[in-house]
């Protein structure tokens, strides 16, 4: 043999263990001793004695039997421990661009979604992996922390593994009823065990780390929302704050929800103190109630439950009946934003058709026209409020008159020309700003121009 190939053979031997070895006797070493016996019992000169023979034979039965002997522990160990990787897959559907995930547990890459509209607020799905060198077990959990950008605490969901096709699909849904967010798997039917494990561990944690840094604590699976404590009263929180972060468009889905996370360990009074204020933008009562109608369904239901706890109609109507025309506008306004049958009962009972002007903005209300149910719309940048416009394109003086209104008001950067050229042929059009007087007065424009305008979330 080439000594220069002995390192070589040396690193192979330590690299494959007991397979090299079992290889090296059952082909080499035992073909090598065969010849040696083989060679002995044909010798003529001198002839083999018997006790040559039988060494040879020995250690060419030795040999095999060793051989044998590597080759079965081999593939015991290759049954039993051989290296595999086992990979979980699934994705997370439709997750707003504010949303945040993590796991220690689970590897992620994003996939942005097609939009429907335009200018709609980004969705992705968050495809995952969980790998590893043994098999997963049924009923095996992971670990998923679900945030929402701007707020600190975060939401632990439960990923239960279940040896069925792959990828599983899952959704991030609020649950009304019981206040929680929850992991759904998508075309299945859950049961109420795998729902409790999945459900929402709420983690009220002091200047923590954002979720998505990857730094979050967990609680004991066992550790379920019935059994959580309920969040203490932020004293720092201050009642300015909370209008701020309420009525700021442009503040995040979650700093929203935090403010109504505090202002939901309030006393019924305060709550009603703060919703019947008035402030420079507009009356309080008419942010929570727009609040209620958001596209977050957690945010939505927070802002609704907060609102459940302020008597809108005897609040309005005893505005409607005030002396101070201040506390009568800011009543009319939030008129606006309520549903048109509340709004009629709520003028009904106070005494609307005894003043000329109520009785006006009455009939107004009655039509339709007044009524203003805006829907805000979160993305990663704040509330959007969109306006569905509509015309008929056969209307040449409101089709021009509308080119103008967007050409002037949007930021689309086109000129007059190639308005006209993206407006042809259209007969809608979905536009949208981070500012609720925006939307309001972009409505009433398209109505000057012929057209129609309605509050959507696309």
């Amino acid at each position: 043999m080439d000594e220069s190939k002995i390192p070589d053979l040396t690193r192979l031997l330590y690299q494959y263990g007991p397979f090299a070895f079992a290889l090296l006797f059952t082909v080499y070493l035992s073909k090598w001793a065969h010849n040696i016996y083989s060679t002995a019992c044909s010798r003529k000169d001198p002839r083999p004695t018997k006790s040559e023979k039988a060494t040879y034979c020995a250690v060419f039965l030795a040999i095999v039997v060793f051989g044998m002997g590597l080759v079965s522990f081999s593939v015991y160990w290759w049954w039993n421990y051989r290296p595999a990787i086992h990979v979980f897959r699934g994705e997370i559907m439709a997750l707003e661009e504010y949303a945040r995930v993590t796991s220690k547990d689970l590897y992620f890459r994003p996939r942005i979604l097609a939009k429907v509209i335009d200018n709609a607020p980004a969705l992705r799905d968050e495809e995952f992996v969980a790998i590893s060198d043994t098999p997963f077990r049924e009923g095996q959990m992971f670990t998923l922390i679900y945030g929402k950008q701007g707020r600190e605490e975060h939401d632990t969901l439960e990923i239960v593994y279940s040896d069925r096709q792959q990828p599983v699909k899952y959704r991030v849904e609020w649950e009304d009823e019981r206040g929680c967010n929850v992991l759904k798997e998508k075309g299945r039917q859950q049961s109420q065990s795998e729902l409790k494990a999945m459900e929402v561990s709420i983690l009220a944690l002091a200047a923590a780390t954002p979720v998505w840094a990857g730094t979050a604590k967990t609680l004991p699976l066992s550790k379920t929302l019935e059994t959580f404590p309920p969040p203490q009263p932020n004293k720092d929180v201050t009642q300015d704050f909370i209008i701020s972060d309420l009525q700021n468009e442009r503040s995040s889905v979650g700093t929203k929800i935090k403010a109504l996370d505090a202002l939901a360990n309030w006393p019924d009074d305060d709550i009603r103190r703060l919703a019947s204020k008035i402030t420079p933008k507009e009356p309080m009562l008419a942010t929570l109630i727009d609040l209620g109608r958001h596209s977050d369904k957690e945010l939505a239901s927070k802002a609704r439950r907060v609102t459940a706890r302020v008597d809108i109609e005897k609040l309005l109507e005893r505005s409607l009946r005030s002396d101070e025309q201040l506390q009568v506008k800011g009543a009319l306004t939030t008129l606006q934003r309520i549903e048109k049958n509340q709004a009629l009962q709520i003028l009904e009972r106070a005494d609307a058709k005894k003043s000329p002007s109520l009785k006006a903005f009455s009939e107004q209300i009655q039509s339709g026209k007044a009524t203003q149910l805006l829907r805000p719309v979160g993305s990663a940048g704040g509330d959007r409020y969109y306006v569905k416009a509509e015309w008929n394109p056969q209307d040449s003086s409101a089709v021009e008159c509308l080119t103008e209104l967007f050409n002037r008001r949007l930021l689309a950067r086109r000129s007059l020309e190639e308005e006209r050229e993206f407006m042809e042929k259209r007969q809608e059009r979905y536009v949208y700003w981070y500012d609720k007087d925006w939307a309001l007065d972009m409505a009433m424009e398209i109505e000057r121009c012929g057209g129609t305008a309605s509050f959507v979330a696309p």
